[in-house]
């Protein structure tokens, strides 16, 4: 049976759901491809741990294929359904289903929480909350470049209703959005940038969009990032 489990943010297991600590515990083979995982998370794992950001696509399937008989675990950061895979690297959710199914494989697949859900529970925000913007857009600014599919009037028209924003994987292309984002939304608005959730260097940066800029120079954050963006994210006590 193979199993793709939802970690969270990855560094604790407290952030894990009681399902997926009793996977991961059992399994035969656990792993994870990437760098967010902590050691939490890998002491429970009783079986075999393969932990790689390196692990091709193809290894991947010749681990599966050459162990159909035992429970195989595949770790995913943050909840699944919301992001996984990255371009030419990773499978994505959709990919290993699709292999799965043509294989005849027995899978089921474990929910998670996302480091959105994460960071709104550590701070207090609920994104449709009264009296606010009841949009939520979630996108990755990075993943539209890789496959060749972000244009800048599309990125406008998407955001010029001035919706909640979340943007993952998108901290790198900060600087090809910015003047964008000044360009739909007051400079007022209410920003926050969140990196590494629930590791011990995690970084909360919160402030207004205009003084962005000068927010992340001053912090050392990297593509771990998650941005939030939109009236909502402000609360009673300002900033």
């Amino acid at each position: 049976m193979i199993y793709i489990v939802s970690i969270g943010p990855g560094f604790s297991t407290d952030y894990l759901t009681l399902e997926a600590f009793r996977l991961i515990t059992n399994a035969d083979i656990a792993i994870y491809v990437g760098e967010m995982i902590g050691n939490e998370i890998k002491k429970i794992v009783k079986g075999e741990l393969i932990v790689s950001k390196d692990l091709t696509k193809e290894e991947i399937k010749k681990i599966i294929i050459e162990n159909t008989d035992k429970n195989i675990v595949l770790m995913e950061p943050g909840d699944v359904s919301l992001y996984s895979g990255q371009i030419n690297k990773q499978y994505s959710l959709t990919e290993y289903l699709t292999w799965f199914i043509k294989n005849e494989y027995s899978f089921k697949i474990i929910p998670g929480i996302s480091s959105l859900s994460a960071v709104c529970s550590s701070l207090g925000i609920e994104n449709t909350k009264f009296n606010s913007p009841q949009t939520l857009v979630i996108t990755s600014i990075e993943r539209l470049i890789e496959t060749n599919s972000f244009n800048e009037i599309d990125f406008y028209k998407l955001i010029e209703q001035q919706p909640n924003l979340v943007l993952f994987q998108s901290f790198r292309e900060w600087d090809r959005i910015y003047t964008l984002l000044l360009k739909a939304y007051p400079e007022d608005t209410p920003i926050i940038f969140a990196y590494k959730l629930s590791w011990e260097d995690e970084i909360i940066i919160r402030g207004k969009l205009s003084e962005s800029q000068k927010l992340i120079s001053e912090k050392k954050i990297n593509k771990h990032t998650l941005i939030l963006i939109g009236k909502t994210y402000e609360t009673a006590n300002g900033y």
